[in-house]
Protein backbone atom coordinates (compact mmCIF):
# COMPACT_ATOMS: atom_id res chain seq x y z
CA UNK A 1 0.00 0.00 0.00
CA UNK A 2 1.10 3.88 -0.65
CA UNK A 3 1.00 6.24 2.22
CA UNK A 4 -1.53 9.10 1.90
CA UNK A 5 0.42 11.65 4.01
CA UNK A 6 3.54 12.40 1.59
CA UNK A 7 4.59 15.66 0.15
CA UNK A 8 2.60 16.78 -3.17
CA UNK A 9 4.96 15.94 -6.20
CA UNK A 10 5.62 18.59 -8.84
CA UNK A 11 2.69 20.60 -10.45
CA UNK A 12 3.30 18.96 -13.89
CA UNK A 13 2.97 14.98 -13.24
CA UNK A 14 5.75 12.44 -15.21
CA UNK A 15 2.68 10.53 -17.13
CA UNK A 16 0.07 11.92 -19.90
CA UNK A 17 -3.42 13.04 -17.74
CA UNK A 18 -6.82 11.83 -18.46
CA UNK A 19 -8.23 14.30 -21.17
CA UNK A 20 -11.77 13.38 -19.56
CA UNK A 21 -10.51 15.68 -16.67
CA UNK A 22 -8.33 18.31 -18.33
CA UNK A 23 -9.93 18.76 -21.53
CA UNK A 24 -11.72 22.30 -22.06
CA UNK A 25 -13.86 20.94 -24.53
CA UNK A 26 -17.34 21.50 -23.67
CA UNK A 27 -19.15 18.56 -25.32
CA UNK A 28 -16.80 16.13 -23.61
CA UNK A 29 -17.25 17.86 -20.13
CA UNK A 30 -20.62 17.64 -20.36
CA UNK A 31 -20.55 13.78 -21.11
CA UNK A 32 -17.98 13.14 -18.70
CA UNK A 33 -20.55 15.12 -16.15
CA UNK A 34 -23.48 12.89 -17.23
CA UNK A 35 -21.53 9.78 -17.47
CA UNK A 36 -20.73 10.74 -13.52
CA UNK A 37 -24.05 11.81 -12.59
CA UNK A 38 -24.96 8.18 -14.10
CA UNK A 39 -22.75 6.29 -11.81
CA UNK A 40 -23.49 8.40 -8.84
CA UNK A 41 -27.45 7.44 -8.84
CA UNK A 42 -26.48 3.84 -8.85
CA UNK A 43 -23.59 4.47 -6.16
CA UNK A 44 -26.58 6.53 -3.94
CA UNK A 45 -28.86 3.60 -5.02
CA UNK A 46 -26.76 1.27 -3.21
CA UNK A 47 -26.16 3.43 -0.21
CA UNK A 48 -22.34 3.49 -1.36
CA UNK A 49 -21.19 6.41 0.93
CA UNK A 50 -21.46 3.79 4.01
CA UNK A 51 -20.08 1.32 2.34
CA UNK A 52 -16.09 -0.06 1.49
CA UNK A 53 -15.40 -0.13 -1.85
CA UNK A 54 -12.31 -0.83 -4.71
CA UNK A 55 -11.82 1.58 -7.52
CA UNK A 56 -10.19 -1.73 -9.99
CA UNK A 57 -7.74 0.84 -12.68
CA UNK A 58 -8.21 4.12 -10.35
CA UNK A 59 -5.80 6.18 -12.21
CA UNK A 60 -4.78 9.08 -11.28
CA UNK A 61 -7.45 9.19 -8.87
CA UNK A 62 -9.75 11.68 -9.94
CA UNK A 63 -12.81 9.84 -10.54
CA UNK A 64 -12.89 8.71 -6.88
CA UNK A 65 -12.04 12.17 -5.94
CA UNK A 66 -14.66 14.00 -7.55
CA UNK A 67 -17.20 10.92 -6.37
CA UNK A 68 -16.40 11.61 -2.95
CA UNK A 69 -16.65 15.16 -3.24
CA UNK A 70 -20.13 15.17 -4.56
CA UNK A 71 -21.22 12.14 -1.68
CA UNK A 72 -21.28 9.49 -3.58
CA UNK A 73 -17.97 7.12 -1.85
CA UNK A 74 -16.63 7.85 1.54
CA UNK A 75 -14.24 4.57 2.33
CA UNK A 76 -12.09 3.05 -1.10
CA UNK A 77 -9.12 1.64 -2.12
CA UNK A 78 -7.89 2.74 -5.49
CA UNK A 79 -5.29 0.10 -7.38
CA UNK A 80 -3.49 0.33 -10.55
CA UNK A 81 -0.92 -0.80 -12.86
CA UNK A 82 0.44 2.47 -13.53
CA UNK A 83 3.03 3.40 -10.76
CA UNK A 84 3.28 7.28 -11.63
CA UNK A 85 -0.40 7.55 -11.91
CA UNK A 86 -0.77 5.74 -8.38
CA UNK A 87 1.83 8.03 -6.40
CA UNK A 88 0.05 11.12 -7.89
CA UNK A 89 -3.08 10.03 -6.76
CA UNK A 90 -1.72 9.43 -3.23
CA UNK A 91 -0.15 12.45 -3.24
CA UNK A 92 -2.78 14.11 -4.86
CA UNK A 93 -5.85 12.93 -3.35
CA UNK A 94 -4.97 11.36 -0.39
CA UNK A 95 -8.45 10.89 1.15
CA UNK A 96 -7.84 7.28 0.18
CA UNK A 97 -5.26 4.68 0.02
CA UNK A 98 -4.08 3.32 -3.16
CA UNK A 99 -2.20 0.09 -4.08
CA UNK A 100 -0.01 -0.18 -7.11
CA UNK A 101 -1.99 -3.82 -8.25
CA UNK A 102 -2.23 -6.19 -11.58
CA UNK A 103 -5.98 -6.99 -11.81
CA UNK A 104 -4.81 -10.46 -12.85
CA UNK A 105 -3.81 -11.31 -9.36
CA UNK A 106 -4.81 -9.34 -6.64
CA UNK A 107 -3.28 -9.05 -3.23
CA UNK A 108 -6.49 -8.90 -1.24
CA UNK A 109 -8.19 -11.82 0.79
CA UNK A 110 -11.45 -13.14 -0.57
CA UNK A 111 -14.50 -11.38 0.50
CA UNK A 112 -12.90 -7.87 1.27
CA UNK A 113 -15.21 -5.44 -0.56
CA UNK A 114 -18.26 -4.69 -0.26
CA UNK A 115 -18.50 -3.25 -4.31
CA UNK A 116 -15.98 -2.96 -6.84
CA UNK A 117 -15.70 -0.12 -9.33
CA UNK A 118 -14.06 -0.64 -13.26
CA UNK A 119 -14.25 2.32 -15.04
CA UNK A 120 -12.63 2.55 -18.49
CA UNK A 121 -10.27 -0.11 -17.46
CA UNK A 122 -11.24 -3.76 -18.81
CA UNK A 123 -11.18 -2.55 -22.76
CA UNK A 124 -7.08 -2.25 -21.84
CA UNK A 125 -6.51 -5.94 -20.37
CA UNK A 126 -5.63 -8.92 -22.76
CA UNK A 127 -7.24 -11.23 -20.35
CA UNK A 128 -10.62 -9.30 -18.82
CA UNK A 129 -12.09 -12.71 -17.85
CA UNK A 130 -9.30 -13.39 -15.41
CA UNK A 131 -9.80 -9.71 -13.81
CA UNK A 132 -13.42 -10.14 -13.39
CA UNK A 133 -12.64 -13.42 -11.56
CA UNK A 134 -10.03 -12.25 -9.39
CA UNK A 135 -12.59 -8.56 -8.72
CA UNK A 136 -15.24 -11.23 -7.63
CA UNK A 137 -12.81 -13.20 -5.72
CA UNK A 138 -12.36 -10.15 -3.55
CA UNK A 139 -15.78 -8.86 -3.73
CA UNK A 140 -17.87 -9.90 -0.67
CA UNK A 141 -20.97 -11.98 -1.47
CA UNK A 142 -23.84 -10.22 -3.16
CA UNK A 143 -21.74 -7.01 -3.70
CA UNK A 144 -22.09 -4.75 -6.34
CA UNK A 145 -20.35 -4.04 -9.44
CA UNK A 146 -20.27 -1.11 -11.24
CA UNK A 147 -18.33 -1.45 -14.55
CA UNK A 148 -17.65 0.96 -17.72
CA UNK A 149 -15.83 0.29 -21.24
CA UNK A 150 -16.32 2.28 -24.32
CA UNK A 151 -20.00 1.89 -26.06
CA UNK A 152 -18.96 0.39 -29.42
CA UNK A 153 -18.95 1.68 -32.26
CA UNK A 154 -20.00 4.98 -30.99
CA UNK A 155 -16.67 5.77 -29.13
CA UNK A 156 -14.81 4.51 -32.80
CA UNK A 157 -17.21 7.12 -34.26
CA UNK A 158 -16.66 9.66 -31.96
CA UNK A 159 -13.02 9.17 -32.21
CA UNK A 160 -13.17 9.62 -36.44
CA UNK A 161 -15.40 12.68 -35.97
CA UNK A 162 -12.56 13.97 -34.27
CA UNK A 163 -9.96 13.11 -36.24
CA UNK A 164 -8.34 10.50 -34.00
CA UNK A 165 -7.04 6.95 -35.11
CA UNK A 166 -8.60 7.64 -38.48
CA UNK A 167 -6.81 4.93 -40.21
CA UNK A 168 -7.13 2.69 -37.06
CA UNK A 169 -11.17 3.34 -38.34
CA UNK A 170 -11.08 5.23 -34.48
CA UNK A 171 -9.81 2.05 -32.84
CA UNK A 172 -7.53 3.19 -30.34
CA UNK A 173 -4.58 1.54 -29.91
CA UNK A 174 -4.57 1.05 -25.92
CA UNK A 175 -7.87 -0.70 -26.76
CA UNK A 176 -7.73 -4.57 -26.78
CA UNK A 177 -11.57 -5.38 -26.30
CA UNK A 178 -13.80 -3.39 -28.48
CA UNK A 179 -17.47 -4.45 -26.97
CA UNK A 180 -21.00 -3.71 -28.25
CA UNK A 181 -23.69 -3.44 -26.09
CA UNK A 182 -25.22 -6.66 -26.55
CA UNK A 183 -21.16 -8.36 -26.22
CA UNK A 184 -20.54 -6.48 -23.09
CA UNK A 185 -23.26 -7.59 -21.46
CA UNK A 186 -22.79 -11.47 -22.90
CA UNK A 187 -19.20 -10.86 -21.00
CA UNK A 188 -20.27 -9.37 -17.58
CA UNK A 189 -23.12 -12.51 -16.87
CA UNK A 190 -21.45 -15.52 -15.91
CA UNK A 191 -19.91 -13.42 -13.29
CA UNK A 192 -22.83 -10.96 -12.20
CA UNK A 193 -27.01 -10.93 -12.16
CA UNK A 194 -27.14 -7.67 -14.13
CA UNK A 195 -29.40 -5.17 -12.58
CA UNK A 196 -28.84 -1.82 -15.08
CA UNK A 197 -27.32 -1.05 -18.55
CA UNK A 198 -26.83 2.17 -19.81
CA UNK A 199 -26.47 3.11 -23.07
CA UNK A 200 -27.54 6.14 -24.61
CA UNK A 201 -27.57 7.72 -21.69
CA UNK A 202 -23.83 7.61 -20.75
CA UNK A 203 -22.68 8.28 -24.48
CA UNK A 204 -19.34 7.69 -25.87
CA UNK A 205 -19.29 5.07 -22.75
CA UNK A 206 -21.84 2.57 -21.12
CA UNK A 207 -22.27 1.49 -17.79
CA UNK A 208 -23.38 -1.88 -16.76
CA UNK A 209 -24.18 -2.71 -12.96
CA UNK A 210 -24.88 -5.91 -10.79
CA UNK A 211 -24.63 -8.20 -8.45
CA UNK A 212 -22.29 -11.51 -7.53
CA UNK A 213 -24.16 -14.32 -8.78
CA UNK A 214 -24.18 -16.89 -6.08
CA UNK A 215 -21.34 -19.53 -5.85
Amino acid sequence: MIASNARCPDKTPSFERDEVYITRNPLIRFLARRFRATMGSVLTSHHASDLSGLDAGCGEGMQMHLLHRQGYIDRMVGIDYDGPKIHYAAHMHNRFTYSIANLNALNFKNGVFDYVIASEVLEHLASPDKAMEELVRVAKPKAFFVLSVPLEPLFRIGNVLCGRYVDRLGRTPAHCNFWTRRKFRAFVEPYLTVEHHFGLATVPWQILTGTVKPA
